[in-house]
């Protein structure tokens, strides 16, 4: 098995993203290197706290005259429609989070003569 190719999660991926952003931000901006690292460093460690596993189960109990096919259909439809808005809605409570934080960061580099 020397054919094996690994890939980064989707933890990974997401962060190299976001970091790729933020580097042409400090480029565009002139931002010194001290400051970029302090800045990556913090911003990644309050990424990896916004990271958390949400997964649960629910059982209901249908009527009778539902077959299992239609149950099992009828739970697929809700557990898609969930998943979907529920994704939306964290992604965009993510992203505002990390926005918010990167501003309090930034205000600190500056009290602390990082930045200018």
């Amino acid at each position: 098995m020397d054919n094996i190719v690994t890939f980064p999660t989707k933890f990974v991926r997401d962060w190299l993203i976001i970091e790729r952003a933020m580097n042409d931000v400090f480029s565009q901006n002139e931002i010194s290197p001290s400051a970029q690292a302090r800045l990556t460093e913090r911003m990644k460690s309050f990424y990896e706290t916004l990271q958390l596993d949400f997964n649960f189960t629910i059982e209901v109990q249908f009527p009778d005259v539902l077959s299992n096919d239609q149950a099992r259909s009828i739970c697929s439809q809700i557990g898609e429609k969930i998943g979907a808005a529920s994704s939306e809605t964290l992604q965009a409570f993510t992203n505002k989070l990390m926005i918010e934080r990167l501003y309090v960061e930034i205000d600190l580099c500056r009290a602390l003569g990082i930045l200018p």
